[in-house]
């Protein structure tokens, strides 16, 4: 697959604001005004945090309003601010990420989707806060200027139609499995940061395997029409399917270093080879694509070995017959 656009999360992704310190400071803040501070205070904030994040009021105005229900007066609206300040500059950057996102900005389109209280001039002016360097970003988005949070399915579709391109060519980042799942049901390839119980269909320990990720799902499929691959056999000729238990009456395995959109490895059936393999290196004479499913496959074979895309069928029908395919043989001009 071609990647043209990469979405980043920017809470937990891009910075990460320390808890204890953010309440502490809130905590400070309300006593010094002699404001009660308990669990109504979060109650309260969420509330109108709310309707701030799905533009329903300005986040200056759920601010005042929430300060206005801790019993605060004007004097706490205006120092309030200054503590604002205080807690974006609190956040903690991650690991080369500034150095990461120019790398990337070399090749790709990259965004913000947040869900914010914030309009993007707002966000991106927190962003600089924190450290982050706003101006590799083409465009920052909120979920208080789309009106919709994520995960619904506006919010992603929003990114997508200002920069004209289709799900299957985005890679959203993120850490919430709601995000995730959300970006997923609209087509988008995604990664998950630190947090494999997300769901998402790549897992990045830290910052720099994101760009490393990308980087493998950034290609063309058809690319590989008359080239020479590599095909390492997980399921020689004469196995079974582990779970299915059906035969396969070829090679069958995968190009290392390439990833299919569902997050596994790029599959390859090794055709007229005629014993178990291990190992297979041949040209790849087409590609079988799963009109609904998410993992196309190479077809593979010995040099100066031919079949015609209905010979392709019938050979690989053993696993694809419970799928939508389309041989392809041509690349696309």
């Amino acid at each position: 697959m071609s990647v043209k656009l990469v979405v980043f999360d920017a809470g937990d992704i891009l910075y990460t604001i320390p808890k204890k310190e953010k309440e502490r400071l809130i905590r400070s803040f309300v006593i010094k005004h002699k404001g009660f501070y308990d669990k109504r205070e979060k109650k309260i904030w969420k509330k109108l945090h709310k309707k701030a994040a799905l533009g329903k009021m300005s986040r200056a105005e759920a601010i005042k309003g929430w300060l206005r229900e801790l019993g605060l007066g004007k004097e706490a609206e205006k120092d309030f601010k200054k503590v604002e300040i205080k807690l974006w500059k609190l956040a903690k950057r991650g690991r080369n990420v500034n150095r990461i996102l120019k790398e990337m900005k070399k090749k790709y389109k990259l965004a913000v989707l947040s869900d914010s209280s914030q309009t993007a001039k707002e966000k991106k002016e927190t962003l600089r806060l924190t450290g982050v360097d706003v101006e590799v970003f083409d465009k920052i988005f909120t979920s208080h200027d789309i009106g919709y949070e994520k995960p619904h399915p506006k919010s992603y579709l929003a990114v997508l139609k200002y920069f004209g391109v289709k799900p299957e060519e985005a890679v959203f980042i993120g850490h919430d499995r709601d995000e995730i799942e959300g970006a997923k049901r609209v087509g988008m390839v995604t990664i998950s940061l630190r947090d494999g119980r997300a769901g998402a269909h790549f897992l990045a320990k830290n910052f720099l395997e994101i760009k490393k990720i990308v980087e493998q799902i950034d290609y063309d499929i058809e690319d590989f029409l008359g080239k020479r691959v590599t095909v390492k056999i997980d399921r020689p000729l004469g196995s079974k399917h582990p779970e299915w238990k059906f035969m396969y009456p070829t090679n069958y395995g995968y190009v290392e270093g390439y990833k299919s959109k569902d997050g596994e490895n790029l599959d390859a059936y090794v055709l007229g080879v005629f014993k178990p393999l291990k190992k297979f290196r041949g040209e790849c004479i087409a590609i079988i694509r799963r009109l609904n499913d998410r993992e196309d496959k190479l077809v593979v074979v010995p040099k100066g070995k031919s079949y015609s895309p209905e010979q392709i069928e019938a050979l690989v029908e053993f696993q694809e017959r419970w799928f939508k395919t389309k041989v392809i043989t041509k690349r696309k001009l």
